[in-house]
């Protein structure tokens, strides 16, 4: 999961559609099932120049948000609308209809609003994980512009 910091109001395009984000601590919820695993896909989202393939590439391309933790496990089981159900439980919210999910049927979205600050939403995160069996871990990336940003 990635835990970002929206600094201010984003309008972003997913798809046809032009949504806007407000202010404060939002999740993204994925996977890394594809070429080079985890550290590829973590190392591609702490990017900020990239070709915009997924919604969250569109919400990360705003200078305004930004990758402010990465919470993870490693496991083959396919857990991503689970820990949303655990995040919904816990008072997160879907601002956005399909956001991060447009193929899941399950979830309202995979990209959701928390109602804490980063530190809380990190350690919740880490508990939805944690109540699935998966052995949590944080990564907090350096902040931009400092030596080794956007590599995890």
């Amino acid at each position: 999961m990635l835990v970002i910091d929206v600094g201010g109001q984003v309008e972003v395009e997913i798809g046809t559609r032009r949504v806007s984000l407000t202010e404060g601590t939002h999740v993204y919820v994925g996977s890394a099932r594809g070429p080079g695993g985890l550290r590829a896909r973590i190392s591609r989202h702490l990017r900020r120049e990239k070709k915009e393939r997924w919604h969250i590439d569109s919400v990360l391309s705003s200078p305004r948000a930004r990758v402010a933790a990465v919470v993870y496990a490693e496991t083959c089981r396919r857990t991503e609308c689970s820990i949303v159900e655990r995040l919904l439980e816990a008072g997160f919210t879907a601002p956005v209809r399909g956001l991060g999910s447009s193929d899941c049927k399950k979830c309202p979205a995979h990209f959701l609003r928390a109602p804490c600050d980063i530190v809380e939403c990190t350690r919740v995160v880490a508990e939805a994980l944690a109540s699935l069996r998966l052995e949590p871990k944080v990564y907090i990336p350096p902040r931009e512009g400092k030596i080794g940003g956007g590599r995890f």
